[in-house]
């Protein structure tokens, strides 16, 4: 997912058209990063999700400038008014961000009822269990790495946490 800040672009924008031409605009950013990360357009304004579309083509000028062809994304439609899933901090200079789309998406897994009474669930080797009281226990797949945890956005329903395994050093 390409994540674009349209703080100044769309700064007035009303209409959900407004947000996505400002959303699809020329962006300066590396064709192997559009290829790997180039399956949805997210608009954020303010840190909050105002657009996401799916990215259906692309062009480039000669400065290595992108404009997106996009469609509808209902299957995503759930992040509008949402926290961005990346911070801006004030004054940030880099107005795109590039987050795997399959860590936003719930995947298709069973969740399991412990005889505790917690909620359990295995993926990809990372075990998460959630207490009844609300705190989790993440367990990582490899017993010898640091879960490093990259950031953390509360949200009104919730929120995300970005978290990587690191080498013991």
């Amino acid at each position: 997912m390409i994540i674009v800040n349209v703080n100044r672009s769309a700064a007035k924008a009303a209409t959900e058209e407004q947000v996505r031409d400002a959303a699809i605009g020329a962006w300066l950013m590396s064709e192997a990063s559009e290829l790997a990360y180039g399956d949805y357009l997210t608009a954020v304004r303010k840190n909050v999700v105002i657009g996401v579309w799916k990215i259906e083509g692309s062009s480039w000028d000669k400065d290595g400038r992108v404009t997106f062809d996009v469609a509808p994304a209902p299957d995503l439609s759930d992040m509008l008014g949402q926290p961005s899933p990346v911070e801006w901090k004030q004054g940030a200079a880099n107005p795109i961000k590039l987050v795997d789309t399959r860590t936003l998406r719930q995947e298709a897994t069973e969740v399991e009822l412990t005889p505790q009474g917690n909620r359990r669930v295995q993926l990809d080797g990372w075990t998460l269990v959630v207490y009844p009281e609300g705190r989790a226990r993440l367990q990582a797949p490899d017993v010898g790495k640091k879960v490093i945890v990259e950031s953390a956005f509360p949200g009104p329903k919730g929120g995300n946490v970005t978290v990587r395994l690191m080498a013991d050093a």
